[in-house]
C-alpha cells in the first residue's frame, strides 16, 4: 500500500498491523497534514453486510469530537477495503510508556492521566457509544502529555454483526474483558467502566492483574468468579484509595460498579473515598462454571450455571474431613519450620543496637543479604550514624539505573542470571549491605565505592528501587 493514494492523502509509511488492520502514515497531497489511515483487515472488510453498516457508523462516529479521543476524518470504501482517515497522534501508546519508561505510574501522575481518560468516555458514552476494546495500548499520550483514545467505537461495530462470531473472530482483548462480555450478555457502558478499572490496574502496578502464562481458559474463569488482585501485592506503592476505586469499578455484578464515568472520577479525586466490597461466592458450587471446549469442538464460550444441590454425601464430607486434617498438619509443619529456620529470611543490621529486620523471601530481594553474627567489621567513618557516600562524584556501581528510574525489559534482556543478581543486590550495596553468598560478598567488597553500613532498613529504599528489585527478580 506504500505510494498508493486514498482520498487526498497518499501513503507514506507502515505504522503498525493489529488484529482489526494495518495502521499507514499518510499525508494531505495539498495541505500536508498528516494522518493515520486504517485499513480494515481483509476478513472483516469482505463483509457486504459489514462494509454497508460500518459505513454509517463511521458517519457517526465522525461526530465525535472531543479533545481526548484521536478525530476520525473521513472513511473510504473501495475494492481495496475499508480505509478510516483518522488523526494523527506523535506519542506513545500507554501500554509502551508503563513497559518501557515508567513502570507503574505514581499516584499523582496517574490519577492526572485518568482523569483525561474518564473525561473523554464519559463524553462518547453520552453520544451512546461504547467502545468495548479498552485497553492500554489503544490509549495514547502526547508531546503535550495529554491524553488521546483510539479505536473508538470500532469493537462495537463490528461486535454487532452476528455472522462473525461463527468464524471464531474474538472482539476485545481477554485481559480487560467484563464478565458480561466473557458470558457473551448484553453490554452497556457499565462494560467500558469495568474495562477502565483493569486499565488502572496495570498503571499503578505496572502490569496487568492476569499472567501471560495463564490460559484463555483460565482468565475467562478469572473474570467471571474472581475479584482482582490487592495491586499492593504486586506493587507495594500502590495506594489504599487507588485499589478502593478499582475494586469498585471492577465488580461482577454491574449495578455494582460506578454507574458512569463522572462517578468515577469523582471517587478517583476523593482521597476518602471508600466502597464495600461485594465478596464473590466461596465454595466451587456457587462459582460460575465455563466450560473449556474440547479439541473436537470449535472455540467458544460456554457458561454453565451449577446445579443446587441440597446437602453434602456422607462420603463427601468424610473426604473432606481427611483432606481438612492433612492440610492443618502441613501448615503447622511450615509454621515449626518458618520458626527454625530463618538465616535465609532474615537480615541483621549490626552497629547501633544490632537491630534485626524481617526481610521475607521473594521479597526485596533479601533471601541473598549476608547474616553477620559477631564477625569483626571495620566501617570506614565508622558504623553508626554515618551514611553512604553513593551520591558523591567519586562513586560508581555497574548498574547506577537501577536506583534513579524504572527499569525495563530493554535494560535486562542482554543480562546473564548471575549479572541480575548483581545488578538487584547493587540497590542493596548503596545502602551498605553485605551479602549471604560468598561470591556476592566477594564482589561488593572488592567494590571501592563499597562502604558498608549497618543500620540502615530496607524501608529506605525508594519506591522505584523497591520495583526494580521486583522486576529483576522475575527474570533471575
Amino acid at each position: 500500500m506504500i505510494g498508493k493514494q486514498i482520498l487526498n492523502y497518499k501513503i507514506d509509511s507502515l505504522l503498525g498491523k493489529g488484529g482489526m488492520g494495518t495502521v499507514y502514515l499518510g499525508k494531505h497531497m495539498k495541505m500536508e497534514r498528516k494522518v493515520a489511515i486504517k485499513m480494515l483487515h481483509p476478513d472483516l472488510s469482505s463483509n457486504v453486510s459489514l462494509r454497508e453498516r460500518f459505513k454509517n457508523e463511521a458517519s457517526a462516529l465522525a461526530q465525535l469530537q472531543n479533545a481526548h479521543i484521536v478525530t476520525l476524518y473521513d472513511f473510504e470504501e473501495s475494492d481495496e477495503g475499508l480505509f478510516l482517515i483518522m488523526e494523527y497522534i506523535e506519542g506513545m501508546e500507554l501500554a509502551d510508556h508503563i513497559n518501557k519508561v515508567s513502570g507503574p505510574i505514581n499516584e499523582k501522575s496517574a490519577i492526572h492521566y485518568f482523569t483525561q481518560i474518564l473525561d473523554g468516555f464519559n463524553y462518547a458514552h453520552k453520544k451512546k457509544v461504547v467502545h468495548r476494546d479498552i485497553k492500554p495500548s489503544n490509549i495514547l499520550i502526547n508531546s503535550d502529555d495529554e491524553i488521546k483514545i483510539m479505536d473508538f467505537g470500532i469493537a462495537k461495530i463490528v461486535d454487532s454483526e452476528k455472522s462473525l462470531t461463527k468464524t471464531g473472530t474474538q472482539i476485545g482483548t481477554v485481559f480487560y474483558m467484563s464478565p458480561e462480555q466473557v458470558k457473551g450478555e448484553n453490554i452497556d457502558h457499565r462494560s467500558d467502566i469495568y474495562s477502565l478499572g483493569v486499565t488502572l490496574f496495570q498503571m499503578i502496578t505496572g502490569q496487568c492483574p492476569y499472567s501471560n502464562d495463564t490460559t484463555e481458559f483460565q482468565i475467562y474463569n478469572n473474570i467471571v468468579n474472581d475479584p482482582l488482585p490487592d495491586p499492593a501485592s504486586i506493587y507495594p506503592g500502590a495506594s489504599k484509595h487507588l485499589a478502593q476505586v478499582i475494586a469498585k469499578a471492577t465488580q461482577k455484578n454491574v449495578e455494582d460498579r460506578f454507574q458512569s464515568c463522572e462517578e468515577f472520577k469523582k471517587a478517583l479525586n476523593d482521597t476518602a473515598f471508600q466502597t464495600v466490597i461485594k465478596e464473590p461466592a466461596t465454595t466451587e458450587a456457587h462459582k460460575t462454571q465455563i466450560k473449556e471446549p474440547t479439541p473436537t469442538e470449535a472455540p467458544k464460550t460456554q457458561i454453565k450455571e451449577p446445579t443446587p444441590t441440597s446437602s453434602t454425601p456422607p462420603k463427601k464430607k468424610k473426604k473432606t474431613a481427611i483432606i481438612i486434617g492433612v492440610c492443618s498438619f502441613l501448615l503447622l509443619i511450615s509454621v515449626i519450620s518458618i520458626f527454625t529456620s530463618n538465616s535465609d529470611s532474615e537480615e541483621e543490621v549490626v552497629g547501633s543496637g544490632g537491630y534485626v529486620e524481617n526481610l521475607p523471601e521473594n521479597d526485596y530481594g533479601g533471601e541473598d543479604v549476608y547474616t553477620v553474627d559477631d564477625a569483626e567489621i571495620i566501617c570506614e567513618g565508622g558504623c553508626e550514624g554515618g551514611d553512604s557516600n553513593w551520591d558523591s562524584e567519586d562513586m560508581e556501581g555497574e548498574y547506577p539505573q537501577a536506583s534513579e528510574r524504572y527499569l525495563n525489559y530493554d535494560d535486562i534482556q542482554y543480562l546473564s542470571k548471575y549479572e541480575l543478581k548483581i545488578m538487584r543486590n547493587e540497590i542493596f550495596a548503596r545502602y551498605g549491605r553485605i551479602f549471604k553468598s560468598a561470591d556476592l560478598k566477594n564482589h561488593f567488597n572488592s567494590q571501592h565505592w563499597y562502604v558498608p553500613l549497618y543500620n540502615k532498613v530496607y524501608h529506605e529504599l525508594t519506591e522505584i528501587e523497591k520495583h526494580n528489585i521486583n522486576f529483576i527478580k522475575q527474570y533471575e
